[in-house]
């Protein structure tokens, strides 16, 4: 709906700044009759604008008879287009364009805005156009008559609407990058950085072609901004469009991108070397864009079919509505011999760019809304974790333990005290808001819960280390649970006791931690479709998900009755962290 309310009121605007053929200026007057052509020595009535008859590189000559009530600060303007322009005033040359030599010769379109002498009132103009292109020999725009401040707001006012399309279209484009720069680390975005580089670009081809002029840009930089950008167009859309596609069709996108990118550079070479300029090779750089666009549609088509994630219908149809604008557009470009862009391109861009704003705007807001119930949900996890390592039965058992050694063994008193000590510390300091603590960290609390159950068990409990990387974070108790959990469920359930094995390692990817025992085992049906109310299953779903929230890690836990059980987990390396600061590297 909101949508439809834009294009309404887009189209209430066109209609009513469109100044037609009527000037709404009282000083300005359109002048394009009573103008002669002179050619072979003969004086022909012509009517403006047009394409008159001359050739390539020739100087076509066109003069008229000034007002004779001309006032101070008359001026004329009408815009050249690739021409070379010399303005006389009985036969005094009082405007030339350009007024000096551009690179590699190029004549970039622009208006031409002439302060007349003043007396020039009832004398005669001439106007001298050449160009060395076929396409635009010959060819005179209108002209327009009046004060030259008046003509300057006349020409601005006439091209507002397409340049503020143009401008807004490159706003939210900007909007986008910076979007996707503020939120990268969130993963909101995959591929807005890229789609935000090509409404940017396809922003400045827009501006370019919108005629606006503009005083502080050169025509110069104007001609190269707005052909590079345009020849840069097709290369961001198919980067897009690969982004959003997968299987065969996204190695096809990717040599065609390739290819796109060697034209682009072709384009740059042949301008620099003089061997064409960018002008020259506009029919190739339409073809090229128009064939990346059938093809991004057709794919992004493909992909709707098949419900592909990152694809969707209101996309797809905003696509559809620029294919067809910009087939529209290039037909009428050829057909008017090289008139630049409509409205239909602008219009269709600017849905498209609003409707992916509001959908980028809305992304965000979900994702932070997600993001702080996960770290609620987080909060109440590392709460209930700590909760279900610190039983009641265990500090009974362990105080009795430490009463006994009071009298018996002093100083086996202290140390477990110490190790309690640390053990709750540990434990306590989890409720925190620390989502990570070095392997070498949870190694200490580990190794302190150890030295608890040693006492009380003696020789039924075996602990081997066996620990070859140690710097590299893991969230806090997870590790120590899963050695709990062995102890505990494994090896005190079993008669004659056993081993309990710690290991770390390293590969190319990822971080490896391996708990393993050779207790009484269990069904995993415990774990995987068991009862979700059972402390070991709950425990486990717990460590699970912060390993997944937190670090994109995972938890494999294999097991067989009276044989064991071994919990393996998998930490990343260099992976974003949505929701902790700093990787594992």
């Amino acid at each position: 709906m909101g949508i439809i309310i834009l294009i309404l009121f887009l189209l209430i605007i066109v209609k009513t700044a469109d100044p037609g053929s009527s000037v709404k200026y009282d000083r300005i007057l359109t002048y394009n009759d009573g103008w002669y052509m002179l050619k072979d020595g003969q004086r022909l009535p012509v009517r403006l604008p047009g394409v008159l008859d001359t050739q390539t590189g020739k100087e076509l000559i066109i003069e008229h008879v000034l007002p004779k009530e001309a006032a101070d600060g008359s001026a004329i303007v009408f815009r050249s287009q690739q021409q070379e322009v010399k303005v006389f005033v009985d036969g005094r040359q009082i405007y030339q364009y350009p007024g000096q030599e551009y690179f590699q010769g190029i004549l970039p379109s622009t208006w031409n805005f002439i302060k007349l002498p003043q007396d020039s009132g009832g004398k005669t103009i001439q106007i001298y156009l050449s160009s060395p292109y076929d396409h635009f020999s010959g060819r005179v725009s209108k002209i327009y008559y009046g004060n030259y401040n008046a003509l300057i707001d006349f020409v601005r006012g006439s091209h507002i609407v397409s340049y503020g399309i143009s401008l807004a279209v490159g706003m939210i484009g900007i909007i986008m990058i910076f979007l996707s720069v503020i939120f990268h680390k969130y993963k909101i975005y995959e591929s807005e950085l890229i789609l935000g580089c090509l409404l940017a670009f396809v922003s400045v081809w827009m501006c370019g072609e919108s005629k606006m002029p503009l005083m502080l840009v050169s025509s110069q930089a104007q001609y190269f901004l707005t052909l590079l950008s345009l020849s840069l167009c097709p290369v961001f859309f198919l980067a897009y469009i690969r982004e959003k596609i997968k299987g065969r069709a996204e190695t096809l996108a990717f040599w065609f991108l390739c290819f796109t990118v060697c034209l682009h550079l072709m384009y740059v070479i042949l301008q620099v070397f003089g061997i064409l300029s960018l002008i020259q090779q506009i029919g190739l750089m339409h073809l090229v864009l128009g064939a990346a666009l059938l093809y991004g549609v057709c794919m992004y088509g493909k992909q709707i079919l098949k419900k592909g994630p990152k694809c969707s219908r209101g996309e797809f149809y905003c696509l559809l509505l620029i294919c067809g604008a910009v087939v529209i557009e290039i037909i009428r470009f050829y057909q008017n011999n090289y008139q630049n862009i409509g409205m239909y391109v602008r219009l269709s861009l600017l849905i498209y760019a609003v409707s992916l704003l509001v959908s980028s705007i809305r992304k965000v807001y979900l994702k932070l809304m997600e993001n702080k119930r996960l770290n609620v949900q987080l909060h109440d996890s590392k709460i209930a974790l700590m909760m279900s390592q610190i039983k009641p039965h265990f500090i009974y058992n362990t105080l009795g333990t430490i009463r006994v050694l009071i009298k018996t063994s002093p100083d086996d008193a202290y140390r477990m005290v110490y190790d309690f000590s640390t053990y709750l510390r540990a434990n306590i300091d989890s409720i925190g808001n620390r989502t990570k603590i070095l392997f070498s960290e949870e190694l200490k609390h580990i190794k302190a819960y150890i030295n608890i159950e040693k006492v009380r068990f003696e020789q039924r409990l075996s602990v081997q280390f066996d620990i070859c990387a140690e710097a590299f974070y893991v969230p806090p108790l997870c590790v120590q649970a899963l050695v709990e959990n062995a102890i505990k469920h494994g090896i005190c359930k079993k008669e004659a006791g056993g081993c309990v094995w710690i290991r770390s390692y390293e590969t190319d990817k990822c971080y490896v931690i391996e708990v393993e025992d050779n207790g009484i085992g269990f069904d995993r049906s415990q774990i995987i479709g068991g009862d979700d109310k059972s402390q070991v299953s709950a425990g486990i779903q717990n460590i699970s998900f912060r390993l997944k929230e937190l670090f994109h890690g995972q938890l494999t836990i294999g097991s067989e009755c009276g044989r064991g059980t071994k919990a393996v987990i998998e930490l990343p390396k260099m992976e974003e962290r949505g929701l902790c600061e700093g990787n594992n590297s």
